[in-house]
């Protein structure tokens, strides 16, 4: 009877999450059911793509029902894993793309993890647990400062290698297989590569050394199943680059052609490198022939998908405060849409989306009062939205605002989830500009502290 019930809960959500779907995405349907909550517990879920690229948008929120039950999806391009919000806490779990996922949470034991049915159930169940159990173990501090690459690669083996006795003990004692056993081990090492970032030596090529080493497998097929994995490929380029010294985006993808053989993990090098440039991608004329998937080609050079209609954003608590004149209230509004919507009708928006605990944001909005006062007198509003943040923290950062500057704070996580997923967020800070006619022109406008935003935002406005 369950294994029916099932069936019927992922068929159901099929058509559903491949609308608006594009076609190199291929989704894996996330339905489940949520047990032994509390009136005080979230009311939304969110399913994240951790994809190795901020495309199309990351998270995927959804409500909850009154029984329970919920239905979303993630978009993969090739198997890795992937990471579930819900009310605080993050579960982890793999899928390939194609595959139906059945998650059984209990709210009180989330810290243990979740269970599964559905596609690829035994290695969830066995490593989602040992994520669950082992994962906050896994960020032990590496030295910091110049330091010879051989040293400093002997201290991180030794961490390393502790961590892989740790997970073959939990393994043993749990009966783990070997593929859920090495997708741990795995992600255990990547989590201590992230601690590397600030790794020096004597000179970039001696830096380069160390994240090239054999030990992080750049060309090994098997990281791509590590969602952590992109992140130390992220940090690789930035040491080629100190090397290389580019003069063009051309000469960085000749770099990267020449090191590595073509391959699923060369693609999504070169796919880091290209996302993260600020270069139109459609003007690249980067030759498909270099790419072993032309899933991955298709979904770099997508034509940049704007003048979507503005979305609606479901009501979780609908609790919203706004600052006018240094006062802070409670806004008459319940939802981000209904402000945008109603009370700027008819106006260019500049909307900032940010968070108080977030350096960059608060970098960055500094710059928002000035930026606002350049235009004031022209039809456009910048409104600054705080999500996940300290209200006390917000009140101190946006006083003095010039009047066409509007600051508002979404009080519950369960909203800001909403917000996140409805504008396709793939982190902090985020902006969009938004036309008279209620859709959004730029998905991807310049901060408020860039040097081109203001000719950027008068173009638009033309």
């Amino acid at each position: 009877m369950l294994k029916l019930l099932i069936l019927v809960l992922l068929n159901a959500i099929s058509l559903e999450c491949l609308a608006g779907i594009d076609k190199w995405q291929d989704v894996v349907v996330v339905a489940g059911n949520i047990s032994n909550r509390k009136e005080d517990s979230a009311k939304t879920i969110t399913a994240i793509d951790c994809n190795p690229w901020d495309i199309g948008g990351s998270r995927h929120t959804v409500s909850v029902d009154s029984a329970g039950n919920f239905k979303t999806h993630v978009n993969l391009l090739y198997g890795h894993n992937f990471t579930i919000y819900y009310d605080g806490n993050f579960i982890c779990q793999y899928a390939e793309p194609g595959d139906s996922i059945f998650v059984n949470i209990d709210a009180e034991n989330i810290k243990n993890g979740a269970s599964y049915s559905g596609s690829r159930a035994k290695f969830n169940n066995e490593y989602g647990k040992a994520y669950a159990k082992l994962f906050n173990t896994f960020f032990e501090e590496l030295p910091a400062g110049k330091i010879a690459k051989d040293e400093y690669l002997k201290k991180f083996m030794a961490i390393n290698y502790s961590y892989q006795d740790r997970i073959a003990d939990y393994a043993a004692s749990h009966r783990m297989g070997y593929d859920s056993q090495d997708l741990i081990k795995r992600s255990a090492l990547f989590s201590l590569a992230n601690a590397t970032l600030e790794h020096s030596d004597e000179t970039p090529d001696r830096i380069l050394e160390f994240f090239a080493d054999s030990i992080f497998g750049l060309d090994d097929a098997a990281n791509l199943k590590e969602m952590m994995f992109p992140y130390h490929i992220s940090a690789y380029l930035n040491r080629l680059e100190d090397v290389v010294e580019p003069e063009s985006t051309k000469d960085m993808i000749d770099a990267i052609v020449s090191r590595h053989p073509k391959s699923l993990n060369r693609d999504v090098i070169i796919g880091k490198f290209i996302m993260s440039q600020d270069d139109c991608r459609q003007d690249l004329k980067i030759p498909k022939h270099i790419f072993s998937s032309d899933i991955i080609f298709e979904a770099i050079f997508q034509k940049e998908n704007n003048l979507k209609q503005l979305p609606e954003i479901k009501i979780a608590d609908g609790k919203i405060y706004e600052c006018r004149g240094g006062q802070v209230k409670e806004s008459k509004y319940s939802s981000i849409s209904e402000i945008l919507g109603k009370e700027y009708s008819g106006k260019f928006i500049y909307l900032d989306l940010w968070a108080t605990w977030c350096g960059p944001c608060i970098i960055a909005n500094k710059s928002l009062p000035e930026l606002a006062e350049f235009f004031t007198g022209h039809n456009i509003v910048f409104v600054s939205v705080a999500l996940k943040s300290n209200i006390d923290k917000w009140e101190n950062l946006i006083s003095n605002h010039p009047a066409n500057c509007m600051n508002y704070f979404i009080y519950g996580d369960d909203d800001a989830e909403l917000i996140m997923s409805a504008f396709k967020m793939t982190g902090f800070p985020s902006y969009r500009i938004i036309g008279p006619d209620g859709k959004i022109i730029d998905a991807n406008a310049p901060r408020p502290n860039s040097s081109g935003v203001c000719d950027a935002i008068l173009r638009l406005m033309q």
